[in-house]
């Protein structure tokens, strides 16, 4: 089992190494399998079934825009969309959080198959202010990108912020969003995006690295699945030319078979991530962190 002590000591940073990191957390994964079942299993089910309703009803909502565009039916979507990513996102922290506190050996003392503990909100809170980071980037992206166009810059600005855009979040990933499980869970008190962001300083680049190999892996997964279903008949074929509400339609028709395949791509992304940041927390943790 992995451990961590609840204090950090945030002059001391080891070194970080990426094989060891991988090689811990798929070992935790198999040693500890028969334990991680039953804390994951209700809360995957329960946000999996909010999610879909919520994203069902808010593709039945676009089809509506889309056929009678008014204000009001626009800001029902927008107020949907809202509650379906704040549910899902809460039901991700219960379940990582769940995860991570096995990992790092300070298991919760309520409910194992639906722990709504401490870590699970200060997980939460943690990851609502990661979101607002990334919100604020995008927005300094958008408004650079619309004072260049109005400055005459060339076609040259859309690919460029696009891609400042997926530097900017794969670093920001890597060095607050990853260790936000491992942090709230092992420690009961302090700032968690901050002490991630310390503790993760120095190991920016193979930190980037493992968030990189674990995306490829989710989207390979993904990808793998909806050619599958696609190929079996079992969603609608869509393309670039297919209308917006026909592409719509199509996704809602297609959207349990869908929902399937994105699940199970999430399940491994996330087993493996959080094991992950575990694994990287106990190396860059404190030598003196007792198992």
């Amino acid at each position: 089992m992995i451990s961590a002590d609840s204090r950090i000591d945030e002059a001391a940073v080891p070194t970080l190494s990426v094989r060891q990191t991988f090689g811990i957390a798929v070992g935790f994964l198999w040693r500890e399998a028969t334990k991680i079942a039953p804390r994951l299993l209700l809360p995957l089910v329960i946000g999996g079934v909010a999610f879909y309703f919520s994203l069902d009803l808010y593709l039945t909502l676009l089809e509506r825009y889309l056929l009678n565009p008014n204000d009001r039916v626009a800001s029902v979507l927008l107020g949907v969309a809202t509650a379906g990513l704040l549910v899902t996102l809460f039901m991700h922290s219960v379940t990582v959080a769940s995860l991570a506190s096995l990992g790092v050996g300070r298991e919760d003392h309520g409910w194992k198959f639906f722990c709504v503990s401490r870590r699970s909100w200060r997980l939460y809170a943690a990851y609502l202010r990661f979101l607002l980071v990334c919100a604020a980037c995008l927005s300094v992206v958008v408004i650079l990108q619309s004072v260049l166009l109005r400055a005459g810059a060339g076609a040259w600005v859309s690919p460029a912020g696009e891609l400042l855009l997926v530097l900017v979040f794969a670093v920001l990933a890597a060095d607050i969003g990853f260790l936000l499980p491992a942090v709230a869970s092992a420690n009961d008190g302090g700032q968690v995006v901050r002490q991630s962001l310390r503790l993760s300083w120095s190991n920016t680049a193979k930190l980037l690295f493992i968030v990189v190999v674990i995306t490829l892996l989710g989207g390979g997964l993904e990808t793998a699945g909806e050619i599958a279903v696609w190929n079996a008949g079992l969603v609608p074929v869509m393309n670039g030319s297919t209308p917006p509400l026909a592409l719509v339609t199509a996704y809602r028709v297609g959207l349990p078979v869908m929902l399937i395949v994105i699940g199970v791509a999430y399940v491994v992304v996330t087993l493996l991530a959080t094991a992950a940041a575990v694994a990287a927390y106990r190396q860059i943790a404190p030598e003196r962190a007792s198992p």
